[in-house]
């Protein structure tokens, strides 16, 4: 935190709180229906982040019934494969061929701003979102670096995990693959297969780990799944694909929320938006 005559706090301490001067409203009413205001906004995101929680429970349990335990096909024929026992007529497929993995750009410490361009996605943002650390670029950039809602990232150093991007136009920083379809699986699919099999390449960059766990090509070229005919392939999709649309609509909307609320509670606390009409307006929203 920065001082007014450029000097640096390592922490904030009471005596600087003190000096924070801080506007609000003076009627105990008007700030309670703030702070209604606020709230519903806030119960609505945790809503949502709970539905997803739930969706994603459900649909890498359907994902786990077809292609790890084969539960619809236990009264069919089975034939011996690399992977065991797996369904006459499935295949045997590498991970790395199961998409484009397409890694971020690796930029210069010189060539990033702030507040100024397209945020440019670390690990960091994956998991905290974009905040006052985040930096910028503004630049000239390969189109295959930027970011769109409903992109599957996939970090493969230090904190491995896979995500759904919903947070808008953006650019890709390195150690983080987006993982764009190849024609052999949707994205869908995609997402909940890597979901399905992460904590195995989390397992294996920390048995590497020196500084910094990572996963390589070859760790996505040696895991290998089996995948049915592509008659029941497309079956299974079209479930799998209604549970994706689903936690992207909500991750969407919860994303819209939080700029709603962010934009409000300084507006509301100095008086430059009407309560009243705050309300009717998120009331719309809700």
């Amino acid at each position: 935190m920065q001082g007014a005559n450029g000097s640096v706090f390592n922490n904030l301490k009471t005596d600087i709180v003190k000096n924070f001067i801080v506007r609000i409203p003076e009627s105990i009413a008007i700030q309670n229906r703030i702070v209604s205001i606020l709230s519903s906004i806030d119960d609505k995101i945790e809503l949502n982040l709970k539905i997803n929680e739930t969706l994603e429970e459900m649909a890498m349990t359907l994902y786990k019934h077809w292609f790890v335990d084969f539960g619809p096909f236990q009264d069919g024929e089975f034939v011996e494969s690399e992977l065991g026992m797996i369904p006459k007529g499935w295949r045997v497929i590498s991970c790395y061929d199961l998409a484009n993995y397409i890694n971020g750009k690796a930029f210069k410490t010189n060539q990033l701003v702030d507040n100024d361009g397209l945020p440019v996605i670390k690990i960091a943002e994956l998991k905290s979102g974009i905040t006052n650390s985040t930096k910028f670029y503004n630049g000239d950039i390969e189109p295959k670096y930027l970011l769109q809602n409903g992109d599957i990232l996939f970090a493969w150093s230090a904190s491995l995990g896979v995500f759904i991007w919903a947070k808008g136009k953006a650019v890709l920083n390195q150690h983080i693959f987006n993982v764009k379809p190849n024609g052999t699986l949707s994205k869908s699919m995609i997402y909940f297969t890597l979901k399905n099999i992460i904590q195995e390449f989390i397992e294996i960059a920390a048995s590497r780990a020196t500084t910094m766990g990572h996963i390589t090509k070859e760790h996505l070229i040696d895991k290998k799944i089996a995948l049915p005919p592509d008659e029941l392939l497309v079956k299974v999709d079209e479930k799998m694909s209604n549970y994706y649309q689903m936690i992207l609509s909500n991750m969407l909307e919860v994303e819209r929320l939080t700029q709603i609320r962010d934009y409000l509670l300084p507006r509301l606390l100095s008086g430059e938006i009407d309560v009243s009409k705050a309300e009717k307006q998120v009331e719309e929203v809700l």
